[in-house]
C-alpha cells in the first residue's frame, strides 16, 4: 500500500555473519550514551521469542559497556507495536463476539446474496456449520483490514484495474455480496457497544490519534504491514530499522526494512551440496539428525543445537529419536492447546455427540482420561470390553439410553455398564440437546470436572519425571476454563443456542486461538534442543542448526485454496502471496548460509510417513545452469539408512530392543509354532506380550469375525439333523435358516452396511458348501466331531490339549481346536480346516519345502502334523501302527465357485520328523530366543514402524490369504 511521503527511516545493515540479534543488540547498545538511552524505545521484532533473546544480548551489551544498570526497551511484536502508537477510544469486540457477529450477519442476508458467498447453505440449525463460513469472513476481513481494505474497497479496485485484467461479473456481484453482510456485521457490533480492533485502529489513523513522538526501532523485521506503514509515516521521528543483510544487498529492501519480492525471486541460493541431505522417510529424517548432533557432540549441552521443522509430519519421530539419544526435545513455539489432553477429549467427544458412531465411541473410550475415569466406575476395563464387543456385533452406532427391544438388550448386555457410566459422566450432555452457551459451558464444565477430578498428574506431588505432563496439563485445563467462561460471557444478542457438540466445536476454536500452551522450562538435568519453526530460524541463537522438511509445500509453505482471494488477487492488493513467500524464504535460506556456514545442514525428505512422494524444495535448484544437473542427481540419489539395531554392551547387536522378561510358556497353540518360524521377534510381540493393534475404523466383519460367524453356522450344521443327509437342497435350506437365525443374534438392526452384503457374499459359499457336502455324504463320509479339542484323560493332562514330550525336559503342550472330523464308512479318518480364500494353497507347500536336490525338507507349517499328533486317541497311536488320518484344507471360496478339498496323505515318519521339529521350536521359544525378525508377514503400520521395516526393502504383501477359522484357545 502507499503511505505518507514524509515517512523517515534509517536504514542500518548489519551484515548476515554471525548471531544476528547479538549483532542487533551490540548496534542498538552502541547508538547510545548511558543506561537509559533507550528505555523509551519501542523496538519491535518478528516475534516473542526473539524479544526474549534480544533483551538478553541487551543486558550483556550493557554490561560490555560497564554499565552498572541498564533499562532495557519496550520490545513488542508488529501487531503489540501498531496497538501501542494509536489511541483507539471505543471497546473493541473479542474474536469470539465478532465470529459470531458475522453469523447472525449472514443468517440475516437473503437467499440470493447466501448463495454467492457458499456453495451450499447450511441449515439453521447446523451452528457449526455457519461459524466455519463466519470465521473465513471474519479471517478474510482480517487480513484485508491490516492492508486498509475492505469489502467494498476490494469490489471498487476489481471493478478498476485489478490485477491488470478483467473479473468476470459473478465475482464483482459477489464481493457486492459481501460488502453488504460486512455492512450487517457492522450494525451487529455497534448494536453491542463494540468494533472491530481492525476498522479501530484504521479509525484511529483517520483522526489523527497518533503517539506522533514515539520513537520506534524494527528488528529484522521483512514483511511490514500496511497498517504499521501507515502509523510509522504519522510519526514525527525517524524510525531506525535493522536489517540483516549486508549494504550490498540494499536494493533487496524497501525503506521499512522489508524485502522487494522482485529482487530476490530467481537468484540463486548458494547452498553446497555438503549442507544439503536427502533421505526417504520422515524417520530417516530424525535418525540423519541426530547422527549429525552427534557428530559434532552438540547433545552434550543444551543450547548447543536447535532443530529446524519445515514440516511438522517430522516432529513425532525427532522426539522419538531424541529420547533414545537421552536428549529432551522442546518445542520452543509451546504446545498448542489441540495438540493437549483435554483438548483431544473434547475433540472425541465432540464426534461421538454428533454422530454416535461406533468409531467414535471406540476413539472416546480410549482416551486415557474418559478411561481412567470409567475404569473407577467400572470393574472391568472398558478399552478391553469394547474392543471384544464391536469386532464381533458390528454396531452402526451407540445411543446412550436402554434399547427397547429384547434382542438389542442380551446383545448390549455385555457393554451397558459401559454405557451407563459414560452417562453418568457426561450428564446432560450425552442427549445434544440445544441449549444456551451459557449453559452449555456449565455442563462441560461439570463433565469435566467427573474426569479430571483425582487425575494423578493433578495432584499436588508429582514424580519429577511426570513434572512436564503435569504442567501442560494444569494449563490445557486453565486455557479451557478460560474458554468456557468465553462461552458464558458472549452477549447472548449473539449468541443463541447450541448443542453440547457444537459448543464444543466453539470451545476448541476459542481455546486454540487464545490457550497456547508456554514452552517447557529449559531442562538442568539432561541436555535438550529446541525445535524450531521455518520463520524462526534465522534469529535462532544455537551454534549448530539442522534444517528437516526443506521440501516443496514446506520452504516454501503452499497457500490452501482460498476462494475469495486467490493468488492473483492478493499480490494485486499487496496480501502475502507465493511469490512474497518464495522471496522471503530465498532470503531465509541464504542468509543462514552465510551466517552459519558449515554449522547449518537442509534436510529433505522423498516420502511421507503414509509413502507418498514428495520433492524438495524449488529453493535447492535455484542455481548457475551448470550446477542444476549436479543438483538433480543429489536429489535423486538418496542415502539410506540399514535396519534399526541397538548395540548391546558387549558391542554386539542386540534385536529387538523391547525383548521384555516373561515366563516361558508351557501351553502353544498349534499356530504358534508357524508364528514362531516365519518371525520369532513377532511371535513375542503377539503371543508373548499380548500386543495387538486395532483399528477402530471398523467398516465390515474383517477375517476374523467374518470366519467366526461362518464357523457358527457351520458348526450348528454339522451338530444339526441334517448333517448327513445327500440332498443339497435339504442342506442348504437349514444353512440359510441358521444363517437368519445367527444374524439375529450376532448383530443389531442397525449394522454396519458393509455387513449385509457380506452376508449375502457367504450364502454363495454356503451354496458351494451344500452342494460339496452332499456329495461327500453320498460317498460314504460322515462327520463324527467339530469343534473338537482332545479330552483330558490320562492323569496330569490338560484340558483341550495334547503332550509333546521333550528331550530333558519337562513336556510341552500343544492346544487347538480343530475345525472337523470325519469318518469314512470303511474306517477312514478325515482331519479338515477350514479356509476361505478364493484360491486356497496347497497344504503340503504350505507346510513344507522340500529340496530335492540337496535331500532336505524344511518344516514352515506345523498345524497339520500337529493335528495328526492330537487326534491319535480317535485314529490309533502311531507309534503302536496307528495310521495317519488323511488331512487338508476345505475351502469355501468367496468368489461362488465350488467347494475344494485340499488333502494332504503323509505317513508316520513324516509325521514324526515334523514333531521334531515342533520340539526344536519349542526349545527356542522356552530359551527366550527371540532376537531373529524373520520374514514376518501381515503386520500392521505401527508393527513396521516398531520394526523399522519398510525404510529400505518394501514389507512383505501381507497376510496369507487362506483365513483359518481354527481356536488357539487362548494359548501362546
Amino acid at each position: 500500500m502507499a503511505h505518507a511521503a514524509s515517512v523517515s527511516t534509517n536504514r542500518r545493515f548489519l551484515g548476515w555473519d554471525g548471531p544476528l540479534l547479538e549483532r542487533a543488540a551490540r548496534a542498538m547498545v552502541q547508538g547510545i550514551h548511558e543506561p537509559m538511552g533507550l528505555a523509551h524505545v519501542l523496538v519491535a521484532v518478528p516475534g516473542a521469542r526473539a524479544g526474549r533473546t534480544l533483551l538478553g544480548y541487551l543486558a550483556a551489551a550493557s554490561r560490555e559497556r560497564g554499565w552498572k544498570g541498564f533499562f532495557p526497551p519496550r520490545v513488542l511484536t508488529q501487531g503489540r507495536l501498531v496497538d501501542e502508537l494509536l489511541c483507539t477510544t471505543q471497546p473493541s469486540a473479542d474474536r469470539t463476539t465478532r465470529t459470531l457477529a458475522w453469523e447472525r450477519a449472514l443468517q440475516e442476508a437473503d437467499a440470493e446474496t447466501l448463495a454467492r458467498l457458499v456453495a451450499q447453505v447450511p441449515p439453521r440449525t447446523d451452528r457449526s456449520a455457519w461459524w466455519r463460513i463466519a470465521e473465513d469472513l471474519r479471517t478474510v476481513h482480517a487480513e484485508l483490514a491490516v492492508e486498509g481494505y475492505d469489502f467494498l474497497r476490494v469490489r471498487e479496485r476489481m471493478g478498476s484495474d485489478l490485477a491488470g485484467g478483467s473479473v468476470p461479473a459473478s465475482e464483482l456481484k459477489r464481493w457486492e455480496s459481501l460488502a453488504s453482510v460486512q455492512a450487517t456485521w457492522r450494525e451487529e457490533l455497534r448494536a453491542l457497544g463494540a468494533i472491530d480492533p481492525h476498522e479501530g485502529r484504521f479509525a484511529a489513523l483517520t483522526e489523527g490519534s497518533v503517539q506522533r513522538d514515539a520513537e520506534v526501532m524494527l528488528v529484522g523485521i521483512v514483511e511490514v504491514s500496511g497498517l504499521l506503514r501507515r502509523a510509522l509515516a504519522e510519526l514525527e521521528t525517524t524510525t531506525e530499522v535493522l536489517i540483516f543483510a549486508p549494504e550490498s544487498e540494499a536494493g533487496g529492501f524497501d525503506e521499512f526494512g522489508a524485502l522487494r519480492p522482485e529482487a530476490w525471486i530467481g537468484r540463486s541460493v548458494p547452498l553446497p551440496l555438503e549442507r544439503w541431505r536427502v533421505v526417504r522417510t520422515p524417520e530417516d529424517q530424525a535418525r540423519l539428525t541426530v547422527a549429525i548432533a552427534a557428530s559434532s557432540e552438540s547433545l552434550e549441552y543444551a543450547g548447543d543445537l536447535s532443530i529446524g521443522v519445515a514440516d511438522d509430519e517430522v516432529v513425532p519421530y525427532l522426539v522419538r529419536r531424541l529420547e533414545a539419544a537421552g536428549v529432551r526435545a522442546r518445542d520452543a513455539a509451546g504446545t498448542p492447546f489441540s495438540r493437549t489432553a483435554p483438548a483431544r477429549l473434547l475433540a472425541e467427544l465432540r464426534m461421538f455427540l454428533e454422530t454416535r458412531s461406533s468409531a467414535s465411541l471406540a476413539a472416546l473410550v480410549r482416551h486415557p482420561d474418559l478411561e481412567r475415569a470409567l475404569r473407577s466406575r467400572l470393574d472391568f476395563d472398558p478399552v478391553l470390553r469394547l474392543d471384544d464387543y464391536r469386532p464381533e456385533h458390528l454396531p452402526r452406532r451407540f445411543d446412550l439410553q436402554e434399547p427397547d427391544v429384547a434382542d438389542a438388550a442380551r446383545r448390549r448386555r455385555d457393554v451397558e455398564p459401559l454405557l451407563e457410566a459414560l452417562h453418568g459422566i457426561l450428564g446432560p450432555l450425552a442427549l445434544n440437546e440445544p441449549r444456551s452457551l451459557a449453559r452449555a459451558a456449565d455442563d462441560l464444565r461439570e463433565s469435566l470436572r467427573r474426569i479430571y477430578t483425582d487425575h494423578p498428574l493433578l495432584l499436588q506431588e508429582v514424580e519429577p519425571e511426570d513434572a512436564e505432563d503435569a504442567r501442560v496439563l494444569r494449563a490445557s485445563l486453565e486455557g479451557a476454563a478460560s474458554a468456557l467462561v468465553t462461552l458464558e460471557t458472549t452477549p447472548p444478542e449473539v449468541a443463541g443456542e447450541a448443542s453440547p457438540a457444537a459448543a464444543i466445536g466453539l470451545l476448541l476454536r476459542i481455546g486454540e486461538a487464545e490457550a497456547l500452551i508456554a514452552p517447557a522450562p529449559v531442562p538442568t538435568d539432561q541436555p535438550s534442543v529446541e525445535l524450531l519453526g521455518w520463520l524462526e530460524l534465522l534469529l535462532d541463537t544455537a551454534p549448530h542448526l539442522v534444517v528437516t522438511g526443506f521440501n516443496e509445500g514446506r520452504v516454501p509453505a503452499s497457500a490452501e485454496g482460498d476462494s475469495f482471494l486467490p493468488d492473483r488477487v492478493r499480490g494485486a492488493l499487496g496480501l502475502e502471496d507465493d511469490e512474497r513467500r518464495t522471496a522471503r524464504d530465498i532470503y531465509i535460506t541464504t542468509a543462514l548460509l552465510a551466517s552459519r556456514g558449515e554449522r547449518v545442514t537442509f534436510v529433505s525428505g522423498r516420502q511421507t510417513r503414509d509413502g507418498d512422494p514428495i520433492f524438495p524444495t524449488r529453493l535447492a535448484f535455484l542455481c548457475d545452469p551448470a550446477e542444476a544437473g549436479e543438483r538433480v542427481d543429489h536429489a535423486l540419489a538418496p542415502e539410506v539408512f540399514a535396519p534399526v539395531v541397538r548395540v548391546d554392551h558387549d558391542g554386539e547387536e542386540e534385536f529387538p530392543p523391547y525383548v521384555l522378561d516373561r515366563p516361558a510358556p508351557d501351553t502353544l497353540a498349534v499356530t504358534a509354532f508357524k508364528a514362531y518360524m516365519e518371525s520369532p521377534v513377532m511371535f513375542h510381540i503377539r503371543r508373548i506380550l499380548r500386543a495387538e493393534s486395532v483399528d477402530d475404523r471398523l467398516g465390515e466383519m474383517d477375517p476374523r469375525s467374518f470366519g467366526t460367524f461362518t464357523h457358527e453356522i457351520l458348526e450348528e450344521f454339522a451338530r444339526g439333523p441334517v448333517k448327513d443327509s445327500e440332498d443339497e437342497a435339504t442342506i442348504y435350506r437349514f444353512l440359510e435358516k441358521t444363517v437368519v437365525r445367527l444374524r439375529q443374534r450376532f448383530f443389531p438392526e442397525e449394522v454396519l452396511p458393509a455387513v449385509p452384503l457380506q452376508i449375502e457374499q457367504l450364502k454363495l459359499r454356503l451354496q458351494s458348501f451344500a452342494k460339496w457336502q452332499a456329495a461327500t455324504a453320498a460317498e460314504g463320509w460322515r462327520i463324527r466331531e467339530v469343534e473338537w479339542s482332545p479330552n483330558a484323560k490320562s492323569e496330569g493332562a490338560r484340558r483341550g490339549c495334547v503332550e509333546l514330550t521333550m528331550k530333558g525336559a519337562d513336556s510341552i503342550w500343544v492346544k487347538g481346536k480343530i475345525d472337523r472330523i470325519d469318518q469314512h464308512a470303511d474306517g477312514r479318518w478325515r482331519v479338515l480346516d477350514y479356509k476361505t480364500s478364493h484360491k486356497s494353497n496347497e497344504p503340503e507347500s504350505v507346510h513344507r519345502k522340500i529340496r530335492r536336490k540337496e535331500g532336505t525338507t524344511e518344516w514352515r507349517d506345523l498345524q497339520l502334523p500337529l493335528y495328526a499328533h492330537m487326534t491319535q486317541e480317535l485314529t490309533g497311536n502311531l507309534e503302536k501302527g496307528g495310521k495317519v488320518p488323511e488331512l487338508g484344507y476345505l475351502n469355501l471360496p468367496g468368489n461362488g465357485g465350488p467347494v475344494e478339498l485340499k488333502p494332504v496323505r503323509w505317513d508316520a515318519a513324516v509325521i514324526a520328523d515334523a514333531l521334531e521339529t515342533a520340539r526344536e521350536v519349542a526349545a527356542k521359544i522356552r530359551q527366550g530366543d527371540f532376537r531373529d525378525l524373520g520374514k514376518p508377514r501381515g503386520l500392521e503400520p505401527i508393527e513396521e514402524e516398531l520394526l523399522g521395516i519398510g525404510l529400505v526393502v518394501p514389507p512383505d504383501s501381507g497376510a496369507d490369504e487362506d483365513e483359518s477359522f481354527g481356536s488357539d484357545g487362548g494359548a501362546a
